[in-house]
């Protein structure tokens, strides 16, 4: 990766922090966009820049709209994509999915606070 390489990625991070920022308060479509970041943490070419920045988008929408997020159908689609992600070598992607997992593991918790869960109910069903 040459030095323009180097730039134009370091734009396009600081370019998605921003829109991070912007979409603080403004309604999500959430299916369409989990579409979108799984197809891009899925391609072969993408790099683990590309993969972190999806995973930092999957954070925004779950704290922004967790009830979609975690839907049993959400769900059943990002677990495969997300544990294929914990066995690359690169430390920054690893622990943005191990955030990801928390917050989701962190969200059904506290859905389940609010009844009495049924004796070895299993947590995400």
């Amino acid at each position: 990766v040459d030095d323009a390489e180097e730039e134009i990625a370091g734009k396009a991070v600081e370019m998605n922090s921003g829109l991070l920022q912007m979409c603080g308060d403004c309604e999500m479509p959430v299916d369409r966009l989990v579409d979108k970041l799984l197809l891009s943490m899925q391609s072969r070419g993408g790099s683990m820049t590309l993969r972190t920045v999806c995973l930092q988008w999957m954070w925004k929408l779950l704290d922004k709209s967790k009830d979609s997020m975690l839907r049993r159908y959400t769900l059943d689609r990002l677990f495969d994509p997300m544990f294929e992600i914990l066995r690359h070598t690169d430390d920054e992607v690893v622990m943005a999915a191990l955030e990801v997992l928390a917050r989701i593991l962190d969200g059904r918790i506290r859905d389940q606070d609010n009844f009495a869960p049924k004796e070895g109910a299993d947590l995400f069903f």
